[in-house]
C-alpha cells in the first residue's frame, strides 16, 4: 500500500464498498496507505507479494484461510505479484475474482520475460476471471489479441 495509482483505486474501492454497506478487506503489503483502509472503513491485513517466479504454497493456503474465515464472496486483483498466490486461492475456494488491468501500455512482458511462470500464469488468470476491469480501450486491446479473451468479459474502468 504505497504511493501509486492502483493505491488510489484500492482506497476509493474502500471508501465505496463500505458506505454500502460491504465489509472489505484488503489483502496487501504494508505501505503508507495500510492505516488509510482501517480509517476508511475497512480491514487490513498484511501479506507480502514479491515478483517471484514460483508458485508459494504456504501464501496461497493464508489467502484460503483469509477468504474462507472472513467469508469473502468477490476478489479484486490489482496487481500482478498478487495473481500467483490469490488466483489460485479464489479457484481452491470457488469465489470469483475480478482481473484488474491498470496499466495504459502493455507491461506484462516485462513478466513473462523476468518471471516465465506468468506466461502459463497470465492465460489461465484472464480466462478464468469473472470480469477484467480495464483501465482503456486500448489495454482491453492488448489482453484480448494476446490471450484470446472474448470481449464479453471486459469492463471498462472510467475515471
Amino acid at each position: 500500500m504505497g504511493i501509486g495509482g492502483v493505491e488510489t483505486v484500492i482506497l476509493n474501492q474502500v471508501t465505496a464498498f463500505t458506505k454500502k454497506g460491504y465489509n472489505v478487506y484488503v489483502v496487501a503489503g504494508k505501505g503508507i496507505y495500510s492505516n488509510r483502509i482501517e480509517e476508511l472503513g475497512g480491514h487490513y491485513i498484511e501479506c507480502d507479494f514479491p515478483e517471484e517466479n514460483k508458485i508459494d504454497a504456504e501464501r496461497i493456503n493464508k489467502i484460503v484461510r483469509i477468504i474462507r474465515e472472513n467469508n469473502i464472496t468477490e476478489i479484486h486483483i490489482h496487481k500482478y505479484q498478487c495473481v500467483l498466490s490469490v488466483m489460485p486461492a479464489a479457484l481452491i475456494t470457488g469465489v470469483p475474482y475480478f482481473a484488474y488491468e491498470h496499466v495504459i501500455r502493455d507491461t506484462s512482458g516485462y513478466y513473462t520475460w523476468n518471471y516465465p511462470i506468468y506466461k502459463v500464469i497470465f492465460p489461465i488468470y484472464f480466462r478464468n476471471a469473472y470480469k477484467i476491469i480495464a483501465i482503456t480501450p486500448k489495454t482491453i486491446e492488448n489482453t484480448q489479441n494476446k490471450y484470446n479473451i472474448p470481449a464479453v468479459s471486459y469492463t471498462h474502468l472510467r475515471a
